[in-house]
């Protein structure tokens, strides 16, 4: 009997087994990325609701055991899960990952680290490479623009290369400089030499704006801090990769009415003016005077003259090319990875002689030595090769020529030589005979090693050097015209080379500790010292005398007129430290504190501490909000701490002493005064912010109100002249930023086949001077530094229009009451600054199988402009030589006219356009930055051609601008290289002008 049920028992247990592994299956694949089909090895695999488990190889294979019915769960840093329930016998299933847009945003890196986002304290933002991606802009800092709430970019002008202003959180400084710090792989960089990085080996951009994100770079972060992080190779199958883009770019359009060949002509005759043609005709014919020629002869003068005339603006720009190409290889093997990339970028400029290439080339390596020791480098070396114009205000401008030359006036004489009608000048005879160029070579590079001792403890070692060549040449030809009016006759032609050398190393050493007690309390230490030293050497060689303009190297020339050579330094060291504690990742509280000594500070004052502390409450993850259905994060932060700006000269605190020469007898005069007190301008921030997103984080954002003191503002106190100085800087004065930021984007529809964005941000500043030496206000060009003032507000003589009785121009006195006389004392300072009050982005995004398109609107207002070439463009008879705009024909004419414009006869004589507000103009506007259409090959489709990403693209940028109140373009930055302009976006004086243009591409991945 017992035999019997052990036999029934034998052949149930086997049937149960037999049915159990009839239900299971043995699944296998290969995980490859979507955006690149690259392999992904390490993900893991799991059975869901099981301890079942594995993870893919080295090549990304994988295989597991699953019962059909059960679900697989794919996970993988940077990627969204992937899920598949097992429906058959079928055991091959390939996968195929989607990037996680937002992955990056998960953490926020510093120049010292990373840290969680979710439990970071700091007020910082994110711009990734897809955000600035495809983009015909060569500068790092003019794709900034738009991308982040309270940072204002406006580009320097239109130049091919040239560089941006950029303000985080207001304007900081009145002397010593407002642009952020940029760190470059864990290295502090300039302008000069982050805009000689490829930007699209940039992999994310962290902006830090307040005080706990930026203290820790003390000394130098007053202004704000960005973090450049460049492309790192991932483990993986290598990744060969090639990029191109071609377009076309041109001016953009302004709402300058000049006046035609007939109404020039007429203008001038009304006012007795002659020109060349006339005055000539007058002398060949025996006439006195232009009014005795008979007019039909007059009449046929003009049909010659109309008969030659051309638009200058056709004349001197052109369509300009832009194009680049790209290849880079990345990938990693079990220890080691790598990112290599060469780029060529070159743009043409839209006028002749203004054309600007670079060369790059990276290799960032990093090779796992031992399981606790890692070293790696980051290396870039680039050419970068600019041709540039005299950016000045007068005849050997184009942008000021294309204005101001009459239409009549050909641009070549009948034997084919340039014609010097104009003021004796020929703009294009200038561009090609007085030439001058900037070329770069540049190298920035880091080497690290870290070693892990013990579990969560890491030190690090870092060597950073920046090395930058630059050489400039500027050639005024021999015979050339320019050389016939300032040259020397007996030595023709002249030559100036300058240049500089500059080194900047950076020595880091870190030591972080994370300790975790249990689940609920989080430790984060960090300690480091950071050492760095710059030396810079420069020369300038100039000489006269040339036998060819074939011949350009100053060897060749009759008579050298100046050598000189200088040399400077400066040096910081600083001690630093932070620590965070995170409970239950709820409560979460950091405070970070530096020490820096400063080569540039008074011997009293060489070291600085600045500090900073702040705290974030994770309320979504509170008990009563953790079941809600819409919730998903709604984080509170708060920070309050100091910063500094070293921004000065590197020997402003010593005496000075100038060597010379009296009667072949050495001399000395002493330059500069001592100050041994001088020290740092300091910032006192404290800022509040709110992120949330809910509805599954379809909507998401953030909200932050800040305040930003700077105190010890470093500006010049007058002195008596007796102790034989005007002047000395000093600490001296105080000013305050305050504003609001809101960012806010929403998935409107966001499945597997498509997906639509839309978003945004909008910052709101008020900027006021609060304290200046003595109370006594700083006057600077068009505008003022005023106690309880805004930051750059405009100090003008008031404009009160014109006289109906005879045309005369009139004027407010200080008191209010209209003058027919300009006086320069009747100036007041205006309710006006060049400082935007409010700027921001609007941006949409669509994807649908495989198409995409993008749009992006940047827009700002608040600010004012004193719009000096529209003024130059009504100057009221004052240039009746040269173009004027056609709304100087609606002058007076006769007494009873109402007119915006002056008799030019009683006019001429009295212009002091630049000077009042007439031409002060409001220069709100808003731009379509950028739209984009691209469109990206199925993965099964390029598979088939061995490649693992195709795609192609067309891009537009500046299309299309609002801006009803100014005549021009209202983004101004700097005025012209030779004027005291310096702050950016006073004035408008002919610089470089903005360009638009379309541009289509390709991607290719093997």
């Amino acid at each position: 009997m017992r035999t019997k049920i052990t036999t029934v028992l034998s052949f149930l247990l086997l049937l149960f087994s037999f049915s159990a592994f009839a239900q299971e299956v043995q699944i296998s694949g290969t995980v490859t990325s979507s955006e690149d089909g690259l392999t992904l090895p390490g993900v893991s695999i799991i059975v869901v609701g099981t301890t079942t488990g594995t993870s893919t190889d080295f090549d990304g294979n994988y295989s597991i055991t699953a019962e059909v019915g059960q679900k697989l769960q794919f996970n993988f840093i940077g990627f969204l899960d992937h899920k598949f329930t097992v429906v058959g016998n079928d055991g091959s299933m390939n996968v195929v990952m989607k990037t996680d847009a937002r992955a990056l945003d998960e953490v926020v890196v510093t120049g010292y680290g990373v840290k969680k986002k979710s439990t970071s304290t700091a007020a910082a933002s994110l711009v990734t490479a897809e955000m600035i991606k495809e983009r015909p802009i060569a500068s790092v800092d003019n794709l900034l623009q738009g991308q982040s709430s309270g940072v204002q970019v406006t580009s320097e002008n239109g130049r091919p290369g040239a560089t941006a202003y950029v303000k985080i959180r207001g304007t900081g400084s009145i002397n010593a400089g407002n642009e952020p710090l940029f760190v470059i792989d864990g290295v502090p960089s300039d302008a000069v030499a982050y805009n000689r990085l490829n930007p699209n080996d940039v992999e994310r951009m962290d902006v830090l704006k307040d005080a706990a994100a930026a203290s820790i770079y003390g000394s130098r972060g007053s202004n704000g801090v960005i973090v450049i992080t460049t492309k790192r190779g991932k483990a993986g199958a290598p990744k060969l990769s090639y990029s191109f883009m071609y377009g076309v770019k041109k001016k953009t359009s302004d709402n300058f009415d000049m006046m035609d060949t007939p109404q020039k002509l007429q203008y001038e005759y009304d006012f007795g003016k002659t020109n060349q043609y006339v005055s000539q005709y007058m002398g060949d014919n025996g006439y006195g005077s232009m009014y005795d020629i008979p007019q039909d002869e007059l009449q046929a003068l003009w049909n010659v003259l109309e008969g030659q005339s051309h638009d200058w603006q056709e004349t001197l720009l052109r369509d300009a090319i832009v194009q680049s190409h790209e290849i880079s290889l990345s990938g990693g093997a079990d220890k080691l990875s790598y990112y290599f990339s060469t780029s060529f970028y070159d743009e043409e400029g839209i006028s002749y002689g203004s054309d600007y290439s670079r060369i790059t080339s990276r290799l960032n390596l990093d090779y796992q030595a031992m399981d606790w020791f890692k070293i790696g480098n980051t290396m870039s070396v680039g050419f970068t090769e600019e041709k540039t114009l005299r950016d000045r205000n007068n005849v050997q401008n184009p942008f000021s020529a294309m204005y101001s030359y009459n239409n009549y006036e050909p641009e070549y004489n009948a034997d084919g030589t340039f014609n010097k009608t104009h003021q004796g000048f020929s703009i294009s005879e200038a561009i090609e005979n007085n030439t001058a160029s900037r070329k770069y070579l540049n190298f920035q590079g880091t080497v690290f090693g870290e070693i892990t001792p013990m579990d969560n403890l890491s030190l690090k070692t870092q060597v950073g050097l920046n090395f930058l060549n630059r050489q400039g040449e500027s050639y005024m030809k021999p015979g050339s015209i320019l050389d016939e009016y300032v040259g020397d006759p007996a030595a023709p032609g002249s030559k100036t080379d300058n240049g500089y050398y500059r080194y900047t190393t950076v020595w880091t050493n870190t030591a972080s500790y994370l300790w975790e007690m249990g689940e609920d309390h989080s430790f984060n230490a960090l300690a480091g010292t950071e050492a760095t030293e710059e030396v810079y050497t420069s020369y300038t060689l100039s000489s006269k005398g040339w036998p060819s303009d074939k011949l350009t190297t100053q060897d060749n020339a009759s008579e050298a007129t100046n050598a000189s050579t200088s040399k400077n330094d400066w040096a910081l060291f600083s001690i630093f430290g932070s620590l965070s504690y995170s409970y239950q990742g709820k409560y979460n509280v950091e405070g970070s504190i530096r020490r820096d000594g400063s080569s540039r500070f008074g011997t009293n004052n060489k070291y600085g501490v600045f500090w900073a502390t702040s705290a974030a409450w994770n309320i979504h993850k509170e008990s009563f909000l953790e079941d809600s259905d819409f919730l998903n994060l709604l984080k509170l932060r708060a920070s309050f701490g100091t910063s500094g700006n070293m921004n000065i000269d590197n020997y402003a605190s010593i005496g000075l002493f100038q060597f010379g020469s009296y009667n072949d007898v050495s001399t000395m005069l002493a330059t500069q005064l001592a100050n041994p007190d001088l020290t740092w301008e300091r910032n006192r921030n404290w800022s509040i912010g709110l992120d949330y997103g809910l509805f599954d984080n379809r909507l998401r954002g953030s909200i932050d109100y800040y305040q930003r003191k700077t105190f010890d503002l470093l500006l010049f106190r007058p002195l008596s002249m007796t102790v034989g100085f005007g002047s000395r800087l000093e600490n001296i004065g105080e000013m305050l930023n305050k504003g609001i930021e809101l960012d806010a984007s929403y998935d409107i529809i966001r499945n597997d086949d498509i997906t639509w964005n839309i978003g945004g941000n909008v910052s709101f500043n008020k900027n006021t001077i609060t304290k200046l030496y003595d109370g006594e206000p700083i006057n600077r060009s068009f505008h003022r530094f005023e106690e309880g003032e805004d930051y750059g507000s405009f100090y003008l003589v008031r404009w009160a229009g014109v006289n109906p009785a005879n045309g005369e121009p009139l004027y407010y006195t200080k008191d209010g009451e209209v003058t027919n006389s300009y006086n320069g004392d009747d100036a007041v300072l205006l309710d006006k600054t060049f400082t935007p009050t409010y700027f921001g982005n609007l941006n949409s995004r669509v994807s649908y199988l495989g198409f995409d398109a993008s749009i992006e609107f940047y827009f700002q207002g608040g600010n004012y402009i004193q719009n000096l070439v529209y003024g130059n463009q009504m100057s009221d008879g004052g240039s009746i030589s040269g173009n004027q705009s056609a709304d100087m024909l609606d002058y007076w004419q006769k007494p009873g006219d109402v007119s915006e414009n002056p008799n030019p006869v009683s006019a001429r004589f009295d212009n002091n356009n630049s000077a009042t507000d007439r031409f002060l103009e409001d220069g709100s506007y808003i731009r379509l930055r950028n739209v984009q259409l691209g469109y990206s090959l199925k993965q099964e489709w390029i598979e088939k051609m061995y490649m693992k990403e195709f795609r192609v693209y067309v891009n537009a940028n500046n299309l299309w601008r609002y801006s009803p109140n100014y005549h021009g373009d209202p983004e101004v930055g700097i005025g012209s290289d030779e004027s005291d302009l310096t702050y950016g976006g006073e004035a408008s004086l002919f610089s470089y002008p903005m360009t638009y243009g379309i541009t289509f591409g390709a991607n290719i991945s093997f």
